[in-house]
């Protein structure tokens, strides 16, 4: 199997000769046969559509070292590699970065002004002692979120997609946080909408290392606007670049707004990991697919 790397430095630590099924590892910096290619390695740089691929007229398999895809948007019959939200993996960046984003929303660090040094009141925050946390989803990274939450001395819930409705009311009506830890698939669109900001009752924090389309665009608009939430910190560019509800959006930046471009994973290790398990997939699904 003949194999293209559109983002080599995803994907650098793999030692793709110790993987006897693939043929040869073609990089950008190469000539690069694309009809003869069966599988494309990629991570969020690009938008992979029909264009992307058109000249992969071979192209078997889509490898992404992530676990929504919602990056890759193809009419093509192509098998889509990734990562399970379900799968234990040693990776604790993206729990982690979600801990960074709390802290530093509710302590207004990046908010700061080191020039007016005089209006303490501006930055007052509050402390995570006795706050009690809402994570929704609890799989491996909202396991993770919990862990960190009672070191902090916060009390914490969870609701996970199995649970009843009434738990989720439960977690948004009484909870000081709400944390998202839950994968984007077609029934958690808009799982944080217009009903769901009016059972917040607590005026939360709400931290989103997810989609953004976890979250109502219109809906997380109006509740900024109608100070329904204390402060909102995501962890993405933008719903759709440059478009009106961005703008509205970002109009909360430096108040009690904080927006990452899509880096709550980017640490060293876990690039490593899971790029590893996500090209042994691809290794293993290829000889399957031989073998059947």
């Amino acid at each position: 199997m003949n194999i293209y790397v559109s983002e080599p430095d995803l994907y650098d630590s793999i030692e793709f000769k110790s993987y006897g099924c693939f043929s040869h590892v073609y990089f950008p910096d190469e000539a690069v046969p694309y009809e003869d290619i069966e599988a494309i390695l990629i991570g969020l740089k690009f938008v992979v559509d029909d264009l992307f691929l058109s000249k992969f007229k071979n192209l078997k398999y889509i490898v992404s070292s992530t676990t929504a895809t919602d990056h890759i948007k193809t009419s093509r019959d192509i098998q889509v590699v990734n990562l399970d939200p379900n799968e234990i993996l040693e990776v604790s960046a993206t729990a982690e970065f979600s801990l960074a984003l709390l802290l530093s929303l509710v302590r207004k660090i990046p908010f700061i002004d080191i020039n007016q040094t005089q209006d303490r009141l501006k930055y007052r925050g509050v402390q995570l002692k006795g706050k009690k946390i809402g994570i929704i989803g609890y799989g491996r990274l909202g396991k993770k979120m919990a862990i960190y939450a009672e070191a902090l001395e916060m009390k914490y819930m969870y609701f996970d997609k199995l649970d009843p409705i009434e738990k989720k009311i439960e977690l948004l009506n009484s909870c000081d946080i709400i944390s998202l830890h839950i994968p984007l698939m077609a029934d958690t669109i808009d799982f944080i909408s217009t009903p769901e900001f009016k059972e917040m009752h607590k005026k939360p924090y709400l931290i989103n290392t997810s989609r953004p389309q976890l979250i109502n665009k219109e809906a997380l608009i109006r509740a900024l606007d109608e100070d329904i939430i204390s402060g909102l910190a995501m962890d993405f560019v933008s719903y759709e670049a440059d478009n009106k509800w961005d703008l509205k959006l970002r109009q909360y930046q430096g108040k009690k707004l904080l927006l990452t471009p899509h880096i709550a994973g980017n640490t060293f290790e876990s690039i490593r990991t899971t790029s590893k398990v996500v090209v042994s997939k691809l290794a293993a699904i290829y000889l399957n697919n031989l073998l059947n």
